[in-house]
């Protein structure tokens, strides 16, 4: 260490532990105690300027009772029963001897800080290629129908496809259509 470091350090004045502490309760009160001591030690640094080691920002915070909160599950509603809409003609055969035999279809969730965001993809299972996917703000039946479309007009409208899904809410919909379905009819 240069002399002129060891000088400027040592006549800085160390900032006073009450200030060190309230900044780490500032920090999560912003962060809504989502943060752990080593995010929190991170965020100190940049946007204060505090070097700690990590262990002091978490004996501060647990003096403090400033532990992460774990966020609580969202419950999503489901239903009681499973409605078997349509019969499982795939079967667990998850193979295709050529494209656009097979698609299977999911909706999943992505959660990025307060915003939920919900991803609707279609696969071909010949080659295990997503067909197409459509990203919305909602889980609801157009997210769906909006997929389905456009990958059957980017496949230029194929017939005999036998689209598979795991029978949600939102996928029961369009299984019922009867522009969608092949129905037996009775003879």
């Amino acid at each position: 260490m240069s002399h002129s470091n060891f000088y400027r350090w040592l006549n800085e004045d160390p900032p006073t532990h009450s200030s060190i502490e309230e900044a780490i309760i500032e920090l999560c009160k912003k962060t809504n105690y989502r943060n752990g001591h080593q995010k929190i030690k991170a965020l100190l640094q940049r946007e204060y300027g505090i070097k700690l080691n990590r262990n002091t920002v978490q004996r501060i915070m647990q003096e403090h009772h400033l532990q992460y909160r774990v966020k609580p599950k969202r419950q999503w509603a489901s239903q009681d029963e499973s409605v078997v809409v349509a019969p499982n003609l795939l079967e667990r055969n998850f193979t295709a001897t050529a494209p656009n035999q097979k698609w299977v279809t999911d909706i999943t969730y992505i959660q990025y800080g307060s915003l939920t965001l919900f991803l609707s993809t279609i696969m071909d299972l010949f080659n295990n290629e997503i067909v197409t996917y459509k990203l919305a703000d909602h889980q609801q039946t157009p997210l769906v129908m909006g997929t389905l479309a456009y990958a059957l007009q980017s496949r230029g409208n194929p017939e005999d496809v036998m689209i598979h899904s795991d029978q949600g809410s939102v996928c029961v919909y369009f299984l019922c259509l009867p522009t969608l379905c092949k129905r037996e009819s009775p003879d």
